[in-house]
């Protein structure tokens, strides 16, 4: 089963039934690649009944000539029989639909690593984001605009991402001890990774490094585990120590 193996939780499975499991999905592996293969139903409860059926989930991955043919495989592939004395309930399903129920778009960045590497250039893309509204909101602050007004006006013109929308109507609102979606820390973590891939690929990232610095500042105030809308209490404070 390609190094799989199907989990017991807290031994609620007979030897027997194992045994049989582990025979189902052996078969079931030659015909198609597993990702992942779990037990469900009430087994996995932990309160079956002498009639529960085994009920084995898993997902998989199949070849590309097969996807690409005349003829496509089906998205699931399933099985429901007694084996030596087991009921079987066996699902797969194939890893794109699967995928799909996550995200309106699939895309395929390039080679092995390459979504990774996509990954990390995307967090850093995030960190630079919020670090620069968070400026942008101090600014106004200072100009005696009002934030509530600029963060709508952010939204509003080309610079409107869902992070500076969301990010400049939080920091406008001033919410406080919210549950940490997003740390300080986290950002300053994810610019540095970003700039390290940035360095290791040759290219520059200074935009990324100043961001970086910025998030630094929040955690040497002793605010890097709060959340990341909070980095305009960091820059307030590093405002009010150079006055």
């Amino acid at each position: 089963m390609a190094g799989l193996t199907l989990e017991n939780p807290g031994g609620v499975l007979t030897p027997h039934q194992l045994a049989v499991a582990a025979e189902v999905l052996a078969l079931e592996e030659s015909r198609r690649r597993h990702l992942v293969i779990y037990l469900s139903g009430a087994h996995a409860y932990g309160f079956p009944s002498p009639d529960s059926d085994l009920d084995l989930k898993a997902a998989h991955v199949e070849s590309t000539h097969r996807l690409l043919g005349l003829a496509p495989p089906p998205p699931h592939a399933s099985r429901l029989e007694i084996v030596r004395g087991v009921e079987i309930d066996y699902t797969s399903n194939e890893l794109r639909p699967v995928l799909a129920a996550f995200s309106k778009k699939i895309f395929h960045f390039g080679p092995t690593g390459a979504g990774t590497a996509y990954k990390l250039i995307y967090n850093l893309l995030g960190v630079i984001q919020v670090a620069s509204v968070a400026e942008a909101m101090v600014q106004c602050e200072a100009a005696g605009i009002d934030l509530h007004v600029a963060a709508e006006a952010f939204a509003l013109g080309y610079t409107g991402s869902k992070h500076v929308a969301h990010h400049s109507a939080v920091m406008a609102e001033g919410s406080r001890n919210q549950p940490v979606g997003f740390s300080g820390r986290g950002r300053l973590k994810d610019s540095q990774y970003g700039v390290q891939l940035a360095e290791k690929l040759g290219r520059q990232a200074m935009i990324g490094q100043a961001a970086s610095a910025v998030f630094a500042q929040m955690v040497q105030t002793g605010m890097g585990e709060l959340n990341d809308s909070e980095l305009i209490d960091a820059l307030r404070t590093i405002a009010a120590k150079r006055a």
